[in-house]
């Protein structure tokens, strides 16, 4: 009777947990590198400003809970590069992440020359979804950028001036395998596009919103804890405004760590220390050279990092999505086969050229003192939890346990009903941690 009432309380506790723990609202712009103060331009938000819009054919998937309109429209040139900046709660400052790091998904940037946004008005001019080739949805990327939560894209170069309604959404996909399971988080700002332009969009990439999705599209009703093959962002196809071709969404530059003691690690559940020997890897893999902790052992004196040279400014044409070093703290990115202007990797971090690509990384600035390195106080062993012996149930979707030192496990929904997955495997040098208080792991 007891391990019932338990067993009750555990799934109370997780269904609450789940539903408080994914919220996101879009914070603020940065309009070509200049950031914009807390909602500047932004409608305002009613209560519950952080909540996911409760189903895809609502009213609110337009621009949100209706509340007014903005304090101002800011003037964008056409061309321009624009970020959005996604927070978990106001402030924004305060967060220690954007979105629970297990509701992972697509984002999506729309238009509308628009003061309402009714009608077949609005035109996507971004997308990113799933990349097959590291496993990360764009919410990963975001968690792991070096300016967390921002998204950065540009407006369409020769967009015809006027009023436009510049719509943001995150769609959170840890519920998506029941049919309504998608979250959306969707916000708009208002801004008035200058320039002598002539385009706009041709009927063929306008789309109403409520209107464009459906709950059974592909994109909003499928397991991610099953692979994923072929993944397709819901909604229309990216208008550029030139030919109408979808660029390869840019990639942003993945800030590592070094040094003899590592940051500490973000988990979004709870915030865990950890001291290692070598480098810390967050984000994107790369090849630091991570060493396995050996517990009771005095930690190797790690060398320098050199300081890249850094490379010439880039000019002529280029490869869309490429990267180049401009100076020691600067690079540049290429989109429509033109390099970008010159962003910066932040401060205390240089530029790294890894082949098209570049790391903004933080280096051992100066010698390493000569004293004897103190012996580190053995860390406890990984606790490995084993495959629950309940089985894998549709109140459990989701779960994920650890089944081995670097190996875990999630509750889907399989063919013949819920069930076990098999074995999934942290990235290289990683160890699976389950978390103390949610329903997941951590690979670190």
């Amino acid at each position: 009777m007891n391990s019932m009432k338990y067993l009750l309380i555990f799934f109370v506790g997780l269904m609450c947990l789940n539903i408080s723990s994914a919220h996101t609202y879009l914070s603020s712009l940065v309009i070509n590198g200049q950031a914009l103060g807390e909602l500047d331009c932004v409608r305002p938000y009613g209560n519950n400003y952080n909540f996911p819009i409760s189903t895809v054919t609502s009213s609110d998937m337009t621009c949100g809970v209706p509340s007014g309109n903005a304090n101002r429209k800011c003037p964008i040139p056409a061309g321009s590069s624009v970020g959005i900046q996604w927070h978990y709660e106001m402030p924004g400052a305060s967060d220690t992440y954007i979105v629970d790091p297990t509701h992972r998904g697509p984002c999506m940037v729309y238009m509308a020359k628009s003061d309402t946004g009714a009608g077949p008005v609005w035109f996507k001019i971004f997308e990113e979804g799933y990349n097959a080739q590291n496993g990360q949805f764009c919410v990963d990327r975001l968690l792991a950028s070096p300016q967390k939560g921002l998204l950065n894209f540009k407006i369409p170069n020769n967009l015809a001036p006027g009023n436009y309604l510049l719509r943001g959404e995150i769609v959170a996909l840890h519920g998506a395998y029941v049919q309504g399971g998608a979250q959306p988080y969707v916000h708009c700002a208002e801004i008035t596009i200058t320039g002598s332009g002539t385009a706009q969009p041709t009927s063929d990439y306008l789309v109403s919103i409520p209107g464009a999705y459906s709950a059974t599209d592909s994109g909003l009703l499928l397991s991610i804890y099953q692979p994923i093959n072929n993944y397709i962002v819901p909604g229309p196809k990216v208008w550029t405004g030139n030919s109408g071709s979808t660029p390869a969404p840019a990639p942003t530059p993945t800030v590592i760590t070094t040094g003899k003691k590592a940051a500490s690690i973000t988990t979004g559940k709870r915030l865990t220390s950890v001291t290692t020997g070598r480098a810390l890897t967050t984000g994107r893999a790369s090849n630091t050279g991570a060493t396995k902790i050996t517990t009771g052992a005095q930690m190797p004196t790690p060398a320098p990092v050199p300081v890249p040279t850094p490379s010439p400014s880039p000019s002529g044409s280029c490869s869309t999505g490429n990267m180049k070093c401009l100076t020691t703290n600067t690079y540049s990115t290429c989109s429509n086969s033109a390099w970008g202007t010159s962003q910066s990797c932040g401060s205390g971090l240089v530029c790294s050229p890894s082949g098209n690509y570049i790391y903004c990384v933080r280096p051992i600035v100066g010698a390493i003192e000569s004293s004897p390195v103190e012996p580190m106080t053995p860390l406890p062993p990984v606790a490995v939890t084993p495959i629950p012996s309940f089985e894998c149930s549709q109140a459990l979707f989701g779960y994920q346990v650890c089944s081995g030192d670097s190996t875990y496990r999630t509750c889907v929904a399989g063919e013949q009903g819920p069930t076990w997955s098999v074995d999934l495997t942290c990235q290289s040098g990683l160890s699976c941690h389950p978390s103390e208080t949610a329903n997941n792991i951590y690979c670190y």
